[in-house]
């Protein structure tokens, strides 16, 4: 209002001082206007209005000016009502409205148009009589153009009129300029609030738990599905930390424990699955964190995506006892036949007259001995398999543990060539020591008896993508391609002693201890086992 005021005193001060007070009311009037209102639409028509009483005129208008797309459109007018001029979206090719733009400075036009200087070209201007042309030019950029004319009124505009609207021209283009920075940011806030319900609705129906966490460890969102996949009974808000989240429930130590090292880190990513008891009940939980920069880099939000993976796991199990208590029950058939036929062969009245009585007996019996301890061998690791214990981590140096295995092999046959490849400074990792080395004792057993005519076993490691990689290959008879894809699976094997269940023992023990086994073979050129373990994110071998 102030700077209307002193424009209005800059008119007074100069060269309208003959203006008469009902003019400058309609003045203050406009200024008012301008001051009144943010909506374009209202803003324009106050100012058509006061205007047309200041300086009469049979049609007005204001045009607003598309840069981009180089055309004008009417955004308020009178006296132009079901008349051609009001078709939007004018190209701005020619014509006066090009002229105005292209000059950026007012026009006074009187008469026949062909009789000015800068419109020798143009038509004849047909029915108006005299016309104001004038730019609204706001912070250096033209915005539209002001018009008005006079058809009926006999009198022409003077120069006078002109300097009068050009000098609200200015304040009428900032309006303009703010009227529609202000519709920008209104739409754009109709726009966001509109995708913030698109994105509540989706993620209130998401299978997903989403949380997210910003700098300071708020929690702006969680969706429901996240409380339900955590077990939260409690009420959770908007302000709420993720302290106050996971903290008051241990159960969730694990996750809150990720979340942290993960801020703390200069990863983006990271995933981790959790065997977790809450409240009694087990649940299995994968977890992905996320992060995401703001433009300057230096702040970050955090989002964490939940899996709830207890229903698939426990599907997973059973059909995993299922396949496995029918292979046992087929195992456990198949020596029970001979042991049968042992029995029935040692019951059998007329052998106790036979010659060969004792013969027969021996020979029955060490068949029945035989197939029972076979039957101990695959019970004792059925046994070991279902009641696997729980690991004991503790930080180590992999290489002890590989040095300690490989000792226990010095006296192995000399036709086997053992030898290693440890990468210096490798960094530590958090094992059972005793449970790994069960599982670096398995392979190397099946390595060498792969290996009957000798060959050569080598034992390498490596760090890769923070993790420990221990790699044993033998020269052996390797593995057909039509089984590979099968000698991880409970009970398959190849061996006429063997259970099948040595490399699934193995393949458990890695798995629990974070990791993963991989086997790869060439059938008559050897095997490569694949260990890879997490390496400790704290320090490294010195």
């Amino acid at each position: 209002m102030i700077y209307y005021l002193r424009l209005m005193d800059r008119i007074f001060m100069t060269e309208h001082k003959t203006i008469a007070p009902k003019e400058w009311l309609t003045l203050f009037e406009i200024s008012q206007a301008l001051s009144s209102t943010l909506v374009l639409e209202e803003l324009l028509k106050l100012v058509l209005q006061s205007v047309r009483t200041v300086v009469q005129a049979d049609r007005g208008s204001i045009m607003l000016f598309n840069r981009i797309e180089q055309t004008l459109y009417v955004k308020a007018s009178f006296g132009m009502e079901n008349k051609r001029e009001l078709i939007n979206d004018i190209k701005v090719e020619k014509g006066i409205a090009a002229k105005v733009i292209e000059l950026r400075k007012p026009f006074l036009l009187n008469g026949d148009l062909r009789d000015h200087p800068q419109l020798k070209t143009m038509e004849k201007w047909g029915e108006v009589k005299s016309a104001l042309s004038v730019p609204l030019i706001a912070k250096g950029e033209v915005v539209g153009i002001f018009n008005l004319s006079r058809i009926t009124i006999e009198d022409n505009f003077t120069e006078e009129d002109l300097s009068l609207i050009s000098f609200f021209s200015g304040p009428v283009a900032i309006a303009i300029n703010n009227a529609q920075l202000y519709n920008k940011i209104r739409n754009m806030a109709i726009i966001a609030e509109s995708e913030r319900d698109r994105l509540q609705a989706i993620l209130e129906n998401i299978s997903n738990g989403i949380i997210i966490c910003n700098n300071n460890k708020v929690i702006p969102l969680i969706n429901p599905m996240a409380v339900k996949i955590l077990r939260i009974d409690r009420p959770v808000t908007n302000t709420m930390t993720i302290d106050e989240l996971f903290n008051q429930q241990n159960d969730l130590k694990p996750i809150y424990n990720l979340l942290t090292d993960f801020n703390i880190s200069k990863e983006v990513f990271i995933e981790n699955e959790f065997n977790l008891n809450i409240k009694g009940e087990s649940v299995y939980i994968k977890a992905a964190c996320v992060k995401l920069f703001s433009e300057n880099k230096k702040e970050f939000s955090t989002i964490i995506i939940l899996e709830d993976h207890t229903r698939m796991i426990q599907t997973q199990k059973v059909a995993a006892w299922h396949g496995m208590a029918r292979h046992l029950a087929h195992e456990i058939r198949n020596p029970l036949t001979p042991i049968l036929w042992a029995a029935e062969s040692l019951l059998d009245a007329d052998i106790k007259n036979s010659p060969d009585f004792m013969k027969i007996v021996a020979e029955n019996s060490n068949s029945i001995v035989k197939e029972v301890k076979r039957l101990q061998n695959l019970l004792a690791k059925f046994s070991s398999f279902a009641k696997m214990p729980d690991v004991n981590l503790k930080t180590d140096r992999i290489e002890r543990v590989l040095q300690e295995t490989i000792d226990m092999y010095a006296k192995s046959p000399m036709n086997i060539k053992i030898k290693t490849k440890f990468q210096p400074d490798i960094p530590l990792v958090k094992i059972d020591a005793e449970m790994i080395k069960q599982v670096l004792i398995n392979i190397i057993k099946n390595a060498i008896e792969a290996m009957p005519m000798g060959g050569n076993l080598t034992i390498t490691t490596v760090s890769l993508d923070k993790m420990v990689l221990i790699e044993i290959s033998d020269t052996g008879i390797g593995i057909p391609a039509n089984i590979q894809d099968k000698v991880l699976e409970p009970y398959f094997t190849t061996k006429e002693s063997g259970t099948g269940l040595g490399l699934t023992i193995c393949s458990k023990i890695i798995s629990d201890h974070g990791g993963h086994m991989k086997i790869i073979s060439r059938e008559n050129e050897g095997t490569t086992v694949i260990i890879a373990l997490p390496a400790e994110m704290e320090g490294t071998k010195t």
